[in-house]
């Protein structure tokens, strides 16, 4: 080989080294800002980063993946009522307060309100024998999802908005079913 050859082929090496360990810092640095994208560094490089961590699937909400997970920013609200419509239970699923000593329980139920709001049918399906069956004397139960958007860390920081904020909520009534008979299944 030549002087010119090797010289050619230690460049080319070079570069395909260079490139190689270019990529890799990149790759690391989407590693590390994909789950948060809404600091100081994922917003100046998102227009670069951005599709790449949502193609590899880097991305995630910045509340729901923590050790703690926090408030759940989705519910299930529920009205169930008796004869000549009076209500005689109201509450929310999953209660807003942790009722439980262990946080995993209501970890759980904060993941279950999200695989039911996604289709409102499993809500049905899930929640109304179960409240029909809790409330004595029920005839129909009404459900809403409510969606508190999460604000991104950029509002929150400048006191412009709060974690489910009343007045960001968005309220949908996804079902209004009458409870199941014994031998039937749910009425509708």
């Amino acid at each position: 080989m030549t002087a010119k050859g090797s010289v050619r082929f230690s460049r080319r090496k070079t570069a395909v080294r260079l490139i190689i360990s270019l990529w890799i810092v990149f790759h690391l640095f989407a590693l590390v800002l994909g789950p948060n994208p809404q600091n100081y560094w994922g917003k100046t490089s998102g227009a670069v980063l951005e599709p790449y961590a949502n193609f590899l699937g880097l991305v995630s909400t910045w509340s729901f993946f923590a050790p703690d997970p926090g408030p759940p920013p989705h519910y299930i609200e529920y009205e169930v009522y008796g004869k000549k419509q009076k209500i005689l239970a109201e509450g929310e699923f999953p209660e807003r307060k942790n009722p439980y000593f262990f946080q995993d329980r209501q970890n759980r139920r904060v993941t279950s309100a999200r695989f039911m709001i996604n289709q409102w049918e499993r809500a049905e399906k899930m929640l109304v024998p179960y409240l029909c069956r809790k409330s004595a004397g029920a005839v129909r139960v009404r459900l809403w999802q409510v969606l508190h958007p999460i604000p991104t860390l950029w509002d929150v920081e400048q006191g412009k908005k709060i974690p489910n904020d009343p007045k960001d909520a968005d309220r949908r009534e996804i079902s209004s079913t009458f409870c199941p008979d014994e031998n039937e299944g749910i009425q509708k």
